[in-house]
């Protein structure tokens, strides 16, 4: 009968057969769909990690871009716009039209049109307003908060402001305004929108005479080489004179860095391959005999070796039918508990559900299918040909052991080094899973040491907390002077709190002043010279990429004049000033005090002075200092940018109170104050009414290196928890081999007792090879 239905029925009956072996060892099959389930688990958690890193990488960039767009073409006619959506190649198009652009000088790093609300394209720049709404009615206008903050004006809907703006030709104009709405702008923006009423645009047209400028955002069917797609759409269309931006989320090297972190990843996924085919071929294993006896019975009754992988693979399957949809809901669940801190550590995107893509769980499921097949599989591939004389004949070799046995003495240490071949394909396959394991685990802990964060958070920043003028808190702000957010009465809450150690506060303005002869051939002669580093090259001529210093250059070259910063610097910030290496003179705090001595700020160089030496004179205002000495520049306070004119500066370090009576009314910039960290709570309660002020941007350094130790755990986190699992796993299949080699071998522990051994002999025995292989798998 079993012999009919092999040879019509063949699949019906291995399915059957597949079944029965599975109710037959229930345990087994249980360890089986286990070990299935944590590898689906582990592949789904790799590969939506990669896929997210990728996708959030290459958000980041197009946040950076500041558009979704993937070419945007800018000063258009309304003309050059129609033919350009029209192009084969774009899938669709949004319009921005503009009068001009905000022209007041303290938003000259930023770009802001004044254009006519258009949600679609403000949907593209992330320029649709959180607080208030788009313009609707006349004299009404909507903008970014950054924008407000370099303004010194409120986040207050309904506020008339009074603007300056600069149209097509470079005429300015000035014009009232109604605020209506405002969102969000993100530092990484130099770009933006001032949104007013198709009414108000039409009605400042006619009054000024402004021209409308086009700016076109296109989606492309197919975005790649967004450059030469760029060139050959304007080719076609005969318009080769247009400007244009292309995607930086889709620019090649951007693309390359997102790859090459999401490859990171997917590196672990191959030690879960390799991982996941030991643990289910070594389970399959250590049972080979129960198996190879089933399949003698079967052989004798007439499956073929065809019949035999068939039967072999449909075990495999049906295992994974329960084992893998779990493993992936648990291995999704994993992600989301897990993964959503390693993006935003990594990229700083926070984690959506929208930039993930389907292949992930695809990949899963299909090596998860591949990984259980394979290893039940390949555990008795060489031996679907064999007859069933051939299985019993294997059979009984395992039994009697391989190699004669030697002469002398039987102990329980010989017979235990002797048991050590049986079974040798399951041992090594555990003891290699473990070794991979070791390896995944091994790597990320040296990861994780290899950041240090004290030496980062002394490198990067001075105090625990910095208070900032908010029209200067963001990389492409102009220091507003007339701001004034952070006031005295601020600065003497901060001065008194119990919980401040340490104090500082910065004071900025800017003034010009005329360089005499000593002072102007020193700074002059220094920038002619030879730098070393360059080699052959001034160091003008290696300033030639930026004309606005080498204009100031040249300025104090010819007449003598110059911009400079005066800054005015109080307790713990001078810290900072001092830091870098006094190139002139020597400091002298007391001295320094008394308001009539100065510290000049050159560049960075042991080749020569570029500021005013020490022992000179400087005229600034009306009163004469002497500098004290001569400092390098350390760059990344005071906080925001000074302004164009200051691009090439000579600036003067001073007592705070100094510079306010040399220029009343000169406001704090930057307050930065170090606490004791047992009253932090304290502090954040008296100091909440200073962080919930709008015009104060707070960084806290608690703040910064819970971003780091984030950043680290992000690092490594996918590593260790991937390498965890299959160190718990591959302990567990280590496990399950000695205990199985012990308990098949109930024949041959009683053929030892029927010769004489004791049964703590064999215990002893038995102990020996737990040791041996113990000792094997440490190494």
């Amino acid at each position: 009968m079993a012999m009919a239905l092999l040879a019509n029925d063949n699949r019906k009956v291995c399915l059957r057969l597949a079944r029965r072996m599975i109710r037959a060892d229930r345990v087994r099959a249980a360890l089986l769909s286990l070990s299935v389930l944590l590898v689906t688990l582990l592949y789904t958690l790799v590969f939506f990690t990669a896929d997210s890193v990728h996708s959030s990488y290459l958000l980041s960039d197009q946040l950076e871009y500041g558009s979704t767009s993937h070419i945007v073409f800018t000063g258009l006619t309304e003309h050059q716009a129609e033919r350009i959506s029209g192009h084969d190649s774009v899938e669709s198009s949004v319009e921005l039209r503009s009068l001009g652009t905000l022209g007041d000088e303290l938003l000259e790093y930023r770009n802001i049109c004044l254009a006519a609300a258009d949600k679609d394209y403000a949907e593209t720049v992330s320029a649709v307003p959180e607080e208030g709404r788009m313009p609707e009615r006349m004299g009404e206008i909507a903008l970014d908060t950054m924008t407000l903050d370099s303004l010194g004006l409120p986040h207050e809907t309904g506020k008339v402001i009074q603007l300056k703006w600069r149209d097509g030709e470079g005429t300015e104009h000035t014009d009232r305004f109604t605020l209506c709405g405002f969102w969000s702008g993100e530092n990484v923006h130099s770009e933006s929108c001032a949104w007013i009423s198709e009414e108000e645009a039409s009605r400042l047209r006619e009054e000024t005479g402004a021209k409308e400028s086009v700016t076109l955002g296109v989606m492309l069917w197919q975005p790649k080489d967004l450059d030469d797609r760029a060139e050959e759409i304007l080719a076609d269309l005969g318009l080769g004179d247009v400007s244009f931006t292309t995607n930086l989320s889709y620019n090649s090297a951007r693309m390359d860095t997102a790859n090459a972190r999401a490859v990171s990843y997917l590196l672990t996924g191959l030690f879960v391959v390799a991982g996941g085919f030991l643990l289910i071929y070594n389970i399959m294993t250590v049972s080979l005999h129960e198996r190879l006896s089933l399949l003698a019975a079967m052989k004798a009754l007439g499956m073929t070796p065809g019949q035999t992988g068939l039967f072999t693979s449909a075990y495999a399957l049906l295992l994974c039918i329960p084992a893998v949809p779990a493993g992936l809901a648990l291995g999704f669940g994993v992600f989301l508990w897990l993964a959503r801190g390693i993006v935003e550590g990594y990229t700083g995107i926070r984690l959506e559900l929208s930039l993930l893509h389907l292949w992930p769980a695809l990949a899963a499921v299909l090596l998860s299918l591949f990984t259980a097949w394979a290893g039940c599989y390949f555990s008795t591939f060489r031996m679907k040909g064999w007859t069933p004389a051939m299985i019993q004949a294997f059979l009984n070799r395992e039994y009697r052991g391989k190699k004669k046995r030697r002469r002398g003495r039987v102990t329980a240490w010989r017979l235990a080094l002797a048991s050590l071949g049986t079974g040798w394909r399951s041992f090594a396959a555990a003891i290699l899973s473990l070794l991979m394991a070791s390896l995944v685990l091994g790597s990320a802990y040296i990861r994780y040491i290899s950041y240090d964060e004290d030496y980062y958070a002394d490198e990067m920043y001075l105090s625990d907390y910095s208070f900032i003028d908010a029209s200067c808190g963001g990389e492409y702000q102009r220091y507003n002077e007339q701001a004034g957010n952070i006031t005295e009465e601020m600065a003497q809450k901060l001065r008194s709190c119990p919980e401040v150690t340490e104090y500082g506060e910065f004071l900025t303005h800017e003034v010009d002043l005329t360089a005499d002869e000593t002072l102007r051939r020193t700074v002059v002669d220094f920038y002619n010279g030879i730098d070393s580093y360059y080699g052959d090259v001034t160091r003008k001529e290696s300033m030639s990429g930026q004309p606005g210093w080498v204009a100031g250059l040249d300025a104090l070259e010819e007449t003598g004049e110059y911009r400079s910063v005066l800054i005015g610097a109080e307790g713990l910030v001078m810290d900072y000033v001092l830091f870098y290496d006094i190139l002139d003179g020597e400091f002298d705090p007391e001295k320094f005090a008394t308001g009539d001595y100065v510290i000049s700020v050159g560049a960075t160089s042991q080749e020569g002075l570029s500021s005013a030496p020490a022992g000179s004179q400087v005229e600034i205002g009306d009163r004469t200092f002497t500098v004290m000495a001569a400092v390098a520049d350390w760059g990344s306070i005071p906080a925001g940018r000074n302004s164009r004119a200051a691009e090439f500066s000579l600036n003067y370090v001073m007592p705070a109170d100094t510079l306010q009576e040399l220029y009343p009314g000169t406001h704090i910039r930057q307050i930065m104050v170090n606490i004791d960290d047992s009253k932090a709570d304290r502090f954040e309660e008296r100091t909440a009414d200073i962080r919930r002020d709008e015009g104060v941007t707070v960084e806290r350094k608690s703040d910064e290196l819970g971003e780091f130790r984030q950043s680290v755990a992000s690092a490594v986190s996918v590593g260790v928890f991937a390498g965890a699992l299959l160190f718990g796993i591959s302990i567990l299949g280590f496990v399950n081999v000695i205990m199985t080699k012990v308990l098949t071998r109930r024949r041959e522990f009683a053929l030892y007792q029927s010769l004489g051994m004791e049964k703590r002999q064999i215990r002893r025995m038995v102990l020996y090879e737990g040791l041996i292989e113990g000792a094997v798998s440490l190494v």
